[in-house]
């Protein structure tokens, strides 16, 4: 390795460091400068592309409520309006139903065994029921009247009197209507 040597007088040495120093300390400020510079423009290109980025968002956010207030959402409204209102109607229709099967159930029970059954007809609005049939003898046919008329399911029990008018193989019809009370739920 070669070594210099400075013949310079002291003087002149010294001013050749403080060049270099000063030389140095020029380009380390250009250098700082030159980097501030950059980090501003960084950052100013930052600021405008996070706003070009926000607006792109609003006017996604406006799309997405147009959307939802788009004719779809509103058919699907309307679809569950329309659910919401069968399923009340439903529940209207289950609060008014009769059990009519248990007053059937009633009847056959009723039933004497020396009876048989022609006929049977129910109005469901009204709740009528009218039974034609024949029965062995005229106390069979009483019998039938009398255990109609103490259930708790039926009720206006008629006893017509054509019921009587033969004392064997006697027909008969009865016409009574359904308490409701009876078979609502």
């Amino acid at each position: 390795m070669k070594k210099y040597i400075n013949l310079l007088p002291p003087e002149e040495q010294q001013k050749i460091k403080l060049a270099k120093l000063t030389n140095e300390i020029f380009n380390f400020a250009l250098w700082v400068g030159l980097s501030l510079v950059i980090f501003i423009l960084l950052a100013f290109a930052s600021v405008v592309y996070l706003k070009n980025l926000s607006g792109s968002f609003d006017s996604d956010i406006l799309h997405n409520k147009l959307v939802l207030q788009s004719s779809d959402n509103d058919r699907i409204r309307q679809e569950v309006s329309a659910l919401n209102t069968a399923v009340k109607d439903f529940q209207n229709l289950k609060a008014q139903h009769y059990h009519w099967s248990e007053a059937l159930v009633a009847l056959a029970q009723i039933i004497p065994r020396e009876v048989q059954l022609n006929g049977l007809s129910l109005d469901r609005k009204t709740g009528k029921v009218e039974i034609l049939g024949e029965a062995r003898n005229r106390e069979t046919v009483i019998a039938l009247w009398v255990a109609l008329k103490r259930s708790d399911f039926f009720k206006d029990v008629n006893f017509p009197l054509t019921n009587l008018e033969k004392p064997q193989a006697t027909p008969f019809s009865y016409s009574f209507y359904i308490n409701s009370e009876k078979l609502k739920d």
